[in-house]
Formats: C-alpha cells, structure tokens, sequence
C-alpha cells in the first residue's frame, strides 16, 4: 500500500485554489478565518501555529465551518469523558463519550513534529580518528483533526469578536514596541533593505474590503510590511544568502509576509486584508508550489519565526493573543 504524501496533497490543493483566484477580486483561501483568531485546539487550548495554523483555516474556509476549533478522534472522544481500557484487539470503551464524530465525516490533516535522535560513528577528516556524533531531527507525522462542527453533542464555543477600538489600540502598540523605521508617503507600501524602513500610505488612503475595515486593511499592510522587515539581517537574518533577482526567491519572501501578516492579524485580532499588488505574485507562487512541496509549510513557519520575534519585543501585558 502506497504511504500518502500529505504534504504534496496539501500542496497540490493550495495550488488548485490559488488558481481560482480571481486576480480583479484579490482574496486568499485563508482572508475569511483569520479573523476569529488562530485555530485552537478545544481538549488542550493551544493554538495551532505555522503551516497548520494557515493550513486550518483552508480547511475551515473550504468547508464552511462555524469555528475554529478542532481537535484529534482520541481528544473528542477524552473531552466528551469517554474511557477506554486494554491495548490494540483487545480495547475497549468502559465508558461512552458525549461527544462523537458524526458518521461519514473525514478529518484534515496538520503535521506533528517527531524529535529524532541516533549515534552515528564517522570519521573526523583532521584526526583521521573515528569519533561518535550524534545527530538529531525531526521528522513530521500526519494527524487528522476534526473541527467541532463535525463533532455531534458538542455545543460549539462563539466567543465574540474582540472589541475593535481595542484591537486596533493594541495594534498601534504592538507595532511602535518593534522599533522599526515606519515613514509616511502616498503610493504604495513597501520594505526597504537597504535602509531598514517601511513606507506606508497615509491611513485615510485606505478603503473597506469585503473581509475588513480600512483601518483594519492599514494595519493588515503594516503587519506585511514588518514581516518582511524581520528578515533584516539585525534580526532574523533571512537576506544574507538570498538573490532577489531571482523571481522564485521574491515568491518566497512574498509568501513568508503574507502568512505572516495572517499570522500577526489573528493575534491582535483584527482581519488581514488582500493586497492588490499581490496579484501579480500569483504566478509566481503557483510556480514555487508545483515546483517544490515544502515551500508552504517553510514559508509558513519562517512566518511563525517572524511573530515570535515581534512578540519578544512586547512588554509582557501584550505579548498575550486577543
């Protein structure tokens, strides 16, 4: 039996949705659920984070789902006090659950990271002695989740929205607190290397989108623009090795902005809005996709790097999710 690549299947779907995107109508698989936050896990309340978090809310897009939140087979059948006793042919539920996966329903899959570790002995080339190294990695194991609207006896949790005057206060803090040049100019909104500041148009040159405000759309733009400026060299240094001449290298940075700006938007809680100059990124992403399957997922968790570096730089009162 062929072992399924989960990963080149999630890939191959982004890409499938990627190329039904409209480019006159800008608005991505992930745009519609970022604003409830990120994808939490219902039995141990920790969100879900990097490629799974984005690949969550493809998910919960692609099917319509009410809510965020998921959880594994085993963790609904535990939350609902199901019990089990005994191991492979011989267990055996003790005690029902409450809550049960509704018949017929499939799972989504997310990646669970496997620390590895051996002993190898090799060589050294210096001393022309063996020596034991040990080496260490991880490995990732698929596992389905079933969000709760799949899940028959669950009453689903609609926590309201965060306020949004909050939200958007949180968001001027959170942004000051990087210590990252911000200048003001009409036009578009970009990052500058070179000089290690970002430009964005004035606010009121914002309008309302269908997924959020024009002053949400501002701070959506700020969140891309900083992402990018986490790959400075002061921080997380991720130009040093790069040529931008390269189109495929600018897809990949794109796409590392993008996730994150989703990314730090779920945190302050606030939507993120479509780009209209990421249209032209379009064919360029598709092209990155096809041809490597692990972009997405390194794109989205360099994204994870870059929140948790701009969440390192908030006092403790913000460093917390809204």
């Amino acid at each position: 039996m062929t072992k399924r690549d989960i990963q080149q299947e999630q890939t191959e779907m982004l890409a499938t949705m990627l190329e039904s995107v409209d480019p006159n109508n800008f608005i991505l698989p992930w745009h519609k659920c970022v604003n409830q936050g990120n994808p939490t896990n219902a039995l141990t309340k920790r969100q879900y984070t990097n490629s799974n978090a984005m690949m969550l809310w493809v998910y919960q897009m692609l099917a319509g789902y009410e809510t965020n939140q998921w959880a594994t087979y085993k963790q609904w059948f535990e939350l609902g006090g199901g019990k089990t006793e005994g191991k492979g042919k011989n267990k055996k539920i003790i005690q029902p659950s409450k809550y049960n996966v509704r018949a017929g329903e499939k799972g989504s899959f997310i990646s669970v990271p496997i620390p590895c570790a051996y002993d190898q002995e090799m060589d050294n080339v210096k001393t022309g002695e063996t020596e034991t190294v040990h080496i260490s990695f991880t490995r990732f194991k698929a596992s389905s989740v079933f969000n709760a609207s799949q899940i028959d006896g669950y009453e689903i949790e609609r926590p309201e929205r965060p306020n949004l005057v909050d939200s958007i206060e949180k968001a001027e803090q959170f942004f000051s607190n990087l210590g990252i040049e911000k200048r003001e100019a009409p036009g578009r909104a970009f990052y500058q290397p070179a000089g290690d500041f970002y430009s964005l148009p004035p606010m009121a040159d914002f309008i309302d989108t269908p997924t959020s405000t024009a002053t949400e759309c501002y701070y959506s733009t700020e969140a891309h623009e900083t992402g990018h400026a986490t790959g400075h060299v002061s921080r997380l240094d991720r130009y040093s090795s790069r040529d931008f001449t390269n189109k495929k290298e600018r897809a990949f940075e794109e796409l590392i902005a993008e996730c994150t700006a989703c990314f730090v938007c779920a945190h302050l809680g606030i939507s993120t809005s479509p780009r209209e100059d990421h249209a032209q990124y379009l064919a360029g992403w598709l092209r990155l996709l096809k041809s490597d399957k692990t972009a997405f997922q390194r794109a989205a968790s360099k994204a994870g790097d870059a929140l948790n570096w701009m969440v390192a730089q908030q006092p403790k009162a913000l460093s917390k999710a809204a």
